[in-house]
């Protein structure tokens, strides 16, 4: 029997929760509830009968959009059906007209994507830690709904693209959120999102290293000797240098990938902490 691919829906969020623990991700079923939210349509499912053997999400947002958790069962693999689940996104937002798609790589699925017309743009590195928080500072205060709208007016200026929307989802289910305040202007806010084995840092945006390390103690303090992950774009040195003061350790990295036209939107250096691998 040959698999159909359905839009995913909230009974399929137990299996993918399952299928992502199987590949070692910490994805909770709270950040499978958020792309079922920001994309309906956007979202799908790959069954034989009424199994669920696979998975992917996209995420669009006004001018690009992400490709994310593409997963199939390992018991299906050989039926090629991460490509099919691939080619049924990419055709869902070329539908929609998205002129750039991006996604982070494991590098096992690079030769796929490039195939696909992806290429390479720079490595997206990942960290953890546990254990308590090294020092303490104050400046970093707890973001108020009132200043969402400036935490996503400064996002917008460092992912490139207008992301308000899907930051008061992440903000509904954050654990916590941090801003720091500067001359009555918002310079950097930080979320603290839980995942099933302890919290994830990101998005994490700074205008420059100092809010940016006043956040990540915030954070830290917060997390009480939790595990804290942060997916960390790899041209950010400002922000491998934090994290590894702090005493997190890096883990294998995944490959920022493009599709169509180029990125160039958005200052890089801003951005300290991704949201996730799968929504940039």
């Amino acid at each position: 029997m040959q698999p159909t691919i359905q839009i995913f829906a909230e009974h399929d969020v137990a299996f993918a929760v399952s299928l992502a623990t199987g590949f070692g991700w910490t994805t909770s079923p709270a950040w499978f509830r958020v792309f079922l939210s920001h994309d309906p349509a956007g979202c799908f499912v790959a069954r034989i009968g009424d199994e669920p053997i696979g998975m992917v999400t996209t995420t669009r947002y006004t001018v690009s959009a992400w490709v994310g958790y593409l997963m199939v069962s390992p018991q299906r693999g050989q039926l090629g059906l991460g490509t099919k689940l691939l080619e049924h996104a990419l055709d869902h937002l070329d539908t929609l007209g998205v002129a750039t798609v991006q996604l982070d790589a494991d590098p096992p699925g690079i030769r796929i994507y490039q195939r696909h017309g992806f290429v390479e743009q720079f490595q997206s590195r990942r960290f953890r830690v546990v254990g308590p928080a090294r020092r303490r500072l104050a400046a970093a205060v707890p973001l108020t709904p009132d200043e969402l709208p400036a935490a996503a007016r400064l996002d917008r200026e460092s992912f490139g693209d207008d992301r308000a929307r899907l930051l008061g989802l992440l903000y509904q289910g954050a654990e916590a959120a941090f801003c720091v305040r500067r001359q009555r202007r918002l310079a950097g806010y930080a979320l603290l999102i839980p995942s099933r084995v302890g919290v994830h840092l990101g998005p994490w945006i700074a205008e420059d290293r100092s809010a940016a390390a006043e956040l990540l103690a915030a954070a830290l303090l917060r997390s009480a000797g939790r595990a804290v992950t942060v997916g960390a774009p790899g041209p950010n040195r400002d922000a491998v240098d934090l994290l590894r003061a702090c005493g997190f350790e890096e883990e294998p990295a995944s490959i920022r990938m493009t599709r169509g036209k180029p990125y160039c939107g958005g200052m890089g250096r801003q951005i300290f902490g991704l949201g996730s691998g799968a929504i940039g």
